[in-house]
């Protein structure tokens, strides 16, 4: 603390005075005039300390509304003397707040969490020197209000994973706030048919059974609460274990008109594991429908749903599949092999 005196009409010997306490002090003071000793004055300095500012600048707003329950509480203070400060942070639902959330802490800004929702938060600053002298600020408030949960994360089965059972067990990791979970599993990545497509799950996994062999399967989930529903996590796939057999030696799998089927050796033959699914979609309604020898190979799909072909493979008359040839041995639409 610097103090200066400067009496009128007079020059003054040892203008600086250092004091880091606070009080009445005597002060002697030796003056001159015109070079010549005027004597010693003697008088009583009264040192005060500047009030700490109060803190001020509140984030959130105070009556602010639609708050997430964990947001960051933040202000502004300062002291006119340069004194460092620290603050205490009372946060909670009484007005004026009685819990102390952090004490004596450096920052000016206090993350608070598992607030809940629709409930409304008074807060307050003391800020306090090194002097034992203390500033409290103003009651803020500020309204917490529930918000959608984040999308979850998958966990198990890694994804692009292999060999996977058909009766899996599919993991994901809680979102904050989720009350319940939505997993669909499908057979091709636009999730346009579903194999498994269950919500208000309350665990964070579930088994999923009934799966076909050396299939790859897409998998994702959504959360849920009181405020709405999540994005979808980002989808990942596994593929089963093949079962029923070895493939054929040399040949695992076979593409043919653009897909890839899975083999198996039985006896001393190759077959493909999954049915085909080529040629071109036609309606089955009525009997004007059937397939017809006219150099185009035409499919079914169940229930006349594209995407049942996508998973189950396609429907053929027995002479569309030989494509209307009798002679024993045709390959008809069948690969080779």
């Amino acid at each position: 603390m610097c103090l200066l005196f400067q009496p009128m009409s007079k020059k003054m010997k040892n203008e600086y005075y250092f004091q880091n306490q606070f009080g009445v002090y005597n002060v002697v003071n030796n003056f001159v005039n015109e070079g010549i000793n005027d004597g010693v004055k003697k008088e009583l300095v009264k040192v005060t300390k500047l009030i700490i500012n109060k803190p001020s600048n509140p984030s959130p707003l105070n009556n602010a509304i639609n708050q997430n329950t964990s947001l960051t509480l933040s202000w502004y203070s300062s002291d006119p003397d340069e004194d460092p400060l620290t603050y205490d942070i009372y946060l909670g639902t009484n007005n004026p707040p009685t819990n102390k959330v952090s004490t004596s802490q450096t920052a000016k800004s206090y993350n608070a969490t598992n607030l809940s929702n629709s409930t409304t938060y008074f807060w307050k600053i003391i800020a306090k020197d090194d002097h034992s002298h203390s500033t409290a600020g103003s009651i803020w408030k500020f309204k917490a209000t529930g918000t959608a949960p984040q999308p979850p994360t998958l966990s198990s089965p890694a994804n692009n994973a292999t060999n996977i059972s058909t009766s899996p067990t599919l993991s994901w990791n809680a979102s904050s706030g989720a009350t319940s979970y939505t997993l669909q599993v499908s057979a091709n990545n636009s999730f346009s048919s579903f194999v498994y497509n269950q919500n208000g799950l309350s665990d964070t996994s579930k088994q999923v059974s009934g799966l076909s062999n050396s299939t790859t399967y897409f998998w994702r989930v959504s959360a849920t609460n009181s405020y709405g529903t999540s994005g979808w996590s980002s989808p990942w796939s596994f593929t089963t274990e093949s079962g029923g057999g070895s493939s054929c030696s040399g040949t695992p799998t076979v593409t043919y008109k653009g897909k890839t089927y899975h083999t198996v050796q039985i006896g001393n033959q190759c077959w493909l594991k999954e049915n085909l699914d080529v040629g071109t979609m036609i309606t089955s309604n009525s009997g004007s429908d059937n397939q017809t020898d006219n150099g185009i190979i035409e499919k079914y799909c169940y229930n006349n749903d594209p995407n049942n072909c996508t998973t189950y493979g396609g429907l053929y008359q027995w002479n569309e599949a030989m494509q209307y040839v009798t002679t024993e041995g045709t390959q008809g639409i069948c690969p080779t092999g």
